[in-house]
């Protein structure tokens, strides 16, 4: 009767089991809890190599309580201006992507860019479907997309991560995995980071923290 129960106690154990939320290595880390904000910017250190991203119209740097640190950045969907203190971000062939956020439930923008590399990987907030969706781009203007589910209105964390062809995206408990058709390879190259928006699909919503690495 003992070993019966311990069987059972290790099958109901293993379910509940999560997805790992980071197993990579952090090459750049922005920390929301240290952001200051000052004559119309809003400017976040990377805790890592004292690299500062900026942002400036449609931002604000505000209080939450719900969130690590306390502080968020609220972008409330017009065109912002990012950038990575003049560096770009080096050609990744592998990358992981860690964010906190939470998209806006009182807007009918449908695809929202939340964060990008241009040419290469793109996270952005689907608002019709009320996904997270993790894309890569591969030559020939083709992309790969892995969607997992992130209701509006509430926080979420996500790990998006692409090796060796394999997307994969974590919302929370939920994950799921694509992978690029056989014999296709990205073409990655250096580029500037975008955070909260690309041409015209800006972000509405709030972002308390990111990171960039390697998995």
């Amino acid at each position: 009767m003992k070993l019966n129960y311990l069987r059972v106690f290790a099958v109901m154990s293993a379910a509940l089991i999560v997805p790992t939320v980071h197993a990579g290595v952090d090459l750049y880390a922005w920390d929301f809890s240290e952001a200051k904000s000052a004559k119309g910017y809003v400017d976040v250190f990377d805790s890592i190599d004292g690299n500062t991203i900026s942002f400036k119209e449609g931002t604000a740097l505000l209080g939450d309580p719900a969130v690590r640190g306390g502080k968020v950045v609220v972008f409330d969907g017009t065109q912002t201006a990012p950038a990575l203190s003049l560096k770009n971000i080096p050609a990744l062939n592998a990358i992981e992507f860690k964010l906190r956020f939470k998209a806006s439930a009182e807007t009918s923008a449908g695809l929202q860019t939340i964060m990008s590399l241009h040419g290469t990987y793109e996270l952005r907030y689907n608002k019709e479907r009320e996904n997270l969706e993790f894309i890569v781009m591969y030559p020939e203007n083709k992309y790969v997309i892995v969607r997992v589910p992130a209701p509006a209105g509430v926080w979420h964390q996500a790990l998006a991560t692409f090796k060796e062809g394999k997307l994969s995206l974590v919302v929370g408990m939920t994950s799921k995995e694509e992978m690029l058709p056989a014999g296709s390879a990205i073409n990655a190259r250096p580029a500037y980071l975008r955070v909260g928006r690309m041409g015209d699909r800006p972000f509405t919503g709030s972002i308390a923290e990111f990171s960039i690495g390697t998995p």
